[in-house]
């Protein structure tokens, strides 16, 4: 086989397995801390979350998939076929290999906009939490109390 051939299989089995690999993470990690980091989700953010998550399973299938269309492309199903020599990774492999990439970037698209929809709503009142502005905090002070602005005083 053509080295730059060897090498494109070599290659296009990495960036599966690596996707797949992010994929389980983020949706483990996901799934594990999801009541933590969303304590009172609006629909919306529960909708895109549930659509991140279909997305990085299918996202693993197609990845699956691509991995057996490769090691297929590279060996025949049955001993006695006969071997053609491979030129190029055919759309067997390519087609699931697309989807896989096109899944994962779409599944982190939308669990970065339910991130950062979370990160906006933590200083309001919606998770429970209340934010208080240092304006509307009284004042701490450990000396005399300071002058009104003004001329100074004549002493007479």
């Amino acid at each position: 086989m053509d080295p730059r051939v060897q090498l494109a299989f070599q290659f296009a089995s990495d960036i599966a397995k690596q996707l797949i690999t992010l994929a389980l993470g983020v949706l483990a990690l996901s799934v594990t801390f999801v009541k933590d980091l969303l304590k009172n989700p609006t629909k919306s953010e529960r909708k895109l979350l549930i659509i991140s998550w279909f997305s990085y399973l299918v996202s693993i299938l197609f990845g699956v998939g691509s991995l057996m269309a490769l090691t297929g492309s590279l060996a025949p199903l049955h001993p006695q076929a006969p071997v053609t020599p491979v030129t190029e990774i055919g759309l067997n492999a390519r087609i699931p290999a697309a989807l896989q990439i096109i899944l994962f970037a779409g599944a982190t698209f939308a669990f970065v906009i339910v991130g950062t929809s979370s990160l906006g709503s933590l200083g309001g009142s919606r998770n429970g939490c209340q934010h208080v502005s240092a304006a509307h905090e009284p004042a701490m002070t450990t000396g005399p109390p300071p002058r009104a602005a003004g001329p100074p005083e004549a002493s007479s």
